[in-house]
């Protein structure tokens, strides 16, 4: 009865992690492409060189 218990706890947890693992990379993932939509990076312009 002990090992079933155990099994299970650790079934549940195990689930719980990967859960939390994939809800945090889908709002990570979420955060950065509105992130990336309200502020688009500007291009990089090159500067003149300049030679006397």
């Amino acid at each position: 009865m002990k090992h079933l218990v155990s099994v299970t706890l650790a079934v549940f947890f195990g689930a719980a992690a990967v859960v939390a693992l994939s809800s945090d990379s889908q709002a990570m993932t979420e955060s950065q492409t509105l992130s990336a939509q309200a502020t688009p990076e500007p291009t990089p312009t090159p500067s003149p060189t300049h030679t006397p």
